[in-house]
């Protein structure tokens, strides 16, 4: 049964089913199915009715109504379709929406367990990948996406991009496929979902862990930045958080490089950065205003700009200025006020340039200075006091070592050089970390390897040891998906290849083509270079075989003209029409100049013409000559017998 599934506000999660036979209307009316009470709804609103052939339409009645972001008078759902109405969201789950896959809980390897989550891309589930015995997020694509091949294609190739990005704030994509038409991917499980749901379970966060949030989606974004990737739906919604408290950005692999055409980008209405409300160029500055209002809900719990309708609230973010943090957080200090109010910028060169200065900014808040000052304070005292202990040393006791005198005169020096080592194998792996963030898992395990081995015995050096035997480990698992993946490049060119000549030898070129336009090949194989070059040579091959074949019907024309044969330039004739037919002939593809095939062909039908009119001409002058010699003949014609008085016979 389809339903309208409201996905925020008050009413949040509560499931209204519709009727066919009674339309259900939404508005601010006691006597609305689906009541709304929010600020410009009016009494009766919108409806949603059943259309007359199957499934059901909404209509806007007395105000503005937006599906998937874009306003509407009145327009079909599809399944998956979210219908705003003012502040209120609301999703439409068709009666069609419970896949095949979803009814019997198994999709592919994954075993499905509850809905996570759902929007217009499609449903979240947890499962469990039966492989590996992993616990996994599992999303479900809507069956309205997967009716578009060229969006199917492309999302498979950038499933497959993103499951290459790995950063500590980003949720990693393990996999993409597909079970018949419905597909998915799969990604790192956050247990404790999203930052969003956090504030709607317990409300506004505190300073601290709002500033918290705000730096590790901002090394998640400069992560994004350096490899020029524009995220685009930065919102609380995005932001997941795992087990140990971290927050990563979701769905960062499926976004837009900022030299893809952005010009039907959408994003969330109550996040979007000015540029993307105007449909200006992206950049990773528009993310940073998204971040910005993310950080202005985490901290008092609401939306910088709180309108009535979409365009309200797209023209809010251009032009109006949000109500000042510290008026409704009095707990905000004026640093933090000055971060959000940077970010907020409507201008993106007022606002922060890279999520670098962002981090660095926060850094200075959660981590201010007078504390890293203490330990360089301490540091210092610890040199000193082991130059002492060093000039002591030279004078010591034989069989003494100066880290005995250190420790024996000051243990708690002994502690800070300790604590010294460890900090420096800490930074020394971070710096390897990010120095090789986009290089091959080789290249970053050896840098992880010689940072273990420089700093032997530290716990910094055994995490780059461990982090370095992981990626050995997934390039070793890398180099075999690439050689499965080869293998089975190769069987589907094989394949394609063999029914291509199959079609050709038997001058079946309309089969040929139509094998290439549609060729029946794994939906993650599809995008391979080579596998579109092979469909260009064999489309190259089709255009020839077609040429030779045309060319040889003319030659067959030239020698049945020559041999004064009808039927046999009949039968060339016939052919050419078949070929040059749009209807069943041969495909375009096949005809590199069909006007001058079309040209031969009038042609051949004039010289048939012409042959016929000379064949009927000559047999008519073959037969006056016969006339003509029965009458005059000198061997017994009609004049000489009528000469010689043998009358009958000249009748005759």
């Amino acid at each position: 049964m389809a339903q309208l599934i409201v996905e925020n506000g008050p009413q949040q999660g509560t499931a209204h089913s519709l009727q066919r036979d009674h339309p259900c209307h939404l508005g601010k009316g006691t006597d609305c199915e689906l009541r709304i009470d929010e600020p410009g709804i009016a009494d009766r609103h919108v409806v949603v009715k059943a259309l007359r052939d199957e499934g059901f339409g909404v209509k806007a009645l007395d105000g503005p109504v937006s599906i998937n972001g874009k306003p509407v008078k009145a327009a079909r759902l599809h399944d998956g379709d979210v219908v705003e109405i003012g502040g209120t969201r609301l999703r439409y789950a068709g009666s069609a929406a419970a896949t095949a896959a979803d009814r019997r809980r198994v999709l592919g390897g994954f075993e499905l367990g509850e809905v996570l989550g759902s929007g217009g891309m499609g449903t979240v589930y947890r499962a469990e990948q039966k492989s590996l015995n992993r616990e996994v997020a599992l999303k479900i694509l809507s069956k309205e996406l997967t009716k578009d091949p060229v969006f199917v294609a492309r999302f498979v190739a950038e499933a497959r991009a993103a499951a290459r990005l790995h950063h500590p704030n980003v949720v990693q994509v393990f996999d993409v496929g597909h079970d018949g038409d419905t597909y998915y991917y799969s990604m790192e499980l956050m247990h404790e979902g999203s930052l969003e749901e956090r504030i709607k379970k317990d409300g506004p966060l505190s300073v601290e862990d709002a500033l918290r949030s705000l730096e590790d989606a901002a090394r998640g974004l400069a992560y994004a930045e350096s490899l020029r990737i524009v995220h685009c739906d930065i919102k609380p919604d995005n932001l997941m958080i795992d087990r140990h408290g971290n927050v990563k950005i979701v769905d960062l692999g499926l976004a837009l490089t900022d030299q893809e055409d952005q010009s039907k980008v959408l994003g969330t209405p109550h996040f979007m950065s000015p540029e993307q409300a105007l449909g200006k160029p992206l950049d990773t500055r528009s993310d940073l205003y998204s971040l910005g209002c993310t950080f202005y809900r985490l901290l008092t719990g609401k939306t910088p700009f709180r309108r009535p309708t979409v365009k309200e609230i797209l023209r809010a973010h251009v032009k109006e200025a949000p109500e000042p943090l510290t008026k409704l957080v009095p707990e905000v200090s004026s640093d933090i006020a000055a971060i959000a109010d940077r970010l907020l910028q409507k201008d993106p060169a007022e606002r922060y340039q890279a999520a670098d200065d962002l981090i660095t900014d926060i850094e200075s808040v959660l981590r201010p200075p007078a504390r890293r000052g203490m330990l360089i304070a301490g540091i210092a005292v610890a040199v000193l006091v082991a130059s002492g202990a060093l000039i002591w040393g030279l004078t010591r006791p034989e069989g003494e070592t100066v880290t005995e005198i250190i420790k024996e005169r000051d243990p708690r020096v002994a502690g800070l050089l300790e604590e010294i080592k460890e900090k420096d194998a800490e930074i020394a792996r971070l710096r390897a970390v990010t120095a090789t963030t986009a290089a091959s898992f080789v290249d970053r395990a050896a840098a992880l390897e010689r940072v273990a081995a420089e700093h032997e015995g530290t716990a910094a050096g055994d995490a780059a040891r461990a982090a370095a035997a992981e990626l050995r480990t997934a390039h070793e698992r890398e180099l075999a998906a690439a050689a499965k993946r080869a293998e089975a490049l190769q069987a589907a060119e094989a394949a394609l290849r063999g029914k291509v000549q199959q079609a050709l030898e038997r001058g079946d070129f309309r089969a040929a083509d139509l094998l290439l336009a549609r060729p029946d090949l794994p939906a993650e194989l599809a995008t391979e270079e080579s596998l579109q070059a092979t469909i260009v040579e064999l489309r190259a091959a089709l255009r020839d075989a077609a040429q030779q074949r045309l060319a040889g019907l003319r030659d067959d024309g030239a020698r049945a003209l020559e041999a004064r044969d009808p039927a046999g330039l009949e039968q060339v004739i016939r052919a050419f029409e078949n070929a040059l037919n749009p209807d069943s002939g041969w495909p375009t593809a096949a005809l590199d100049d069909p006007s001058r095939w079309q040209t031969l062909a009038d042609d051949t039908r004039a010289q048939l013409a012409s042959l016929r009119e000379d064949m009927v001409a000559e047999e008519r002058n073959a037969a006056w000559g016969s006339y003509v010699d029965a009458m005059l003949g000198t061997d017994r014609g009609a004049l000489d017998r009528a000469a010689a008085f043998d009358l009958a016979g000249a009748a005759a």
